[in-house]
């Protein structure tokens, strides 16, 4: 999800995902292993948004 939305598109840096941050799904479930590639944690996320259904709804109503 991001939210505001004005940041779609915008690069979640490698600072980021070392601090720790994680991919969770709309039921708060890890979706992906945290130290996969950037491609490999891209295509996890339409996957699990997309195809699987499980984005999350950001304030405005688009799902992600």
């Amino acid at each position: 999800m991001i939210y505001p939305e004005q940041n779609v598109g915008l690069l979640i840096t490698e600072k980021v995902r070392g601090a720790g941050a994680q991919l969770l799904n709309r039921e708060g479930e890890q979706f992906v292993y945290p130290l996969e590639t950037r491609d490999v944690e891209s295509s996890a996320i339409l996957r699990e948004c997309h195809e699987r259904k499980k984005g999350i709804e950001t304030p405005t109503g688009r799902v992600s």
